[in-house]
């Protein structure tokens, strides 16, 4: 929810005030992703952007999953899934991946803005070949 004291950032269960998620880590993030840095630095900065996607892949799977149960259930047929269960799970990855975005952009804003003055001025991203789309099977998680 974004408004006049919260510029550029969702809260999500507001009541309870346990997670935030501020549009400018994100913005942090995407450039965290697209840079490159040399030696063990890439390194590193490859191992925890590819830690991020995995956390988004288990956010998109759950989100799916509570959506097509949720419209099962709330079309009047008694679904075989448990909605309580889903809820939990949705629950806990959609804190999990506002609690990676903040980790991610925290530890490195300064690298991305340029103010840490460890870090070496990242090298502007190179476009490489793609390669060849992977066939995906059904019920394939990879």
């Amino acid at each position: 929810m974004t408004d006049s004291t919260h510029q550029g950032i969702l809260q999500i269960g507001a009541r309870s005030g346990t997670m935030h998620f501020d549009l400018a880590d994100l913005r942090a993030v995407e450039h965290m992703i697209t840079m490159r840095l040399s030696g063990t630095a890439e390194s590193a900065r490859t191992v925890r952007m590819r830690h991020l996607v995995r956390v988004t892949s288990v956010l998109t799977r759950t989100l799916s999953t509570y959506s097509q149960h949720a419209l099962v259930h709330c079309q009047g047929t008694a679904g075989a899934s448990d909605l309580s269960s889903d809820t939990e799970k949705l629950g806990a990855a959609l804190e999990a991946f506002c609690r990676e975005i903040g980790d991610v952009a925290a530890e490195y804003t300064g690298r991305v803005t340029g103010t840490d003055p460890e870090w070496r001025e990242p090298l502007p991203f190179r476009a490489t070949t793609a390669a060849a789309p992977r066939q995906v099977n059904a019920g394939d998680t990879r």
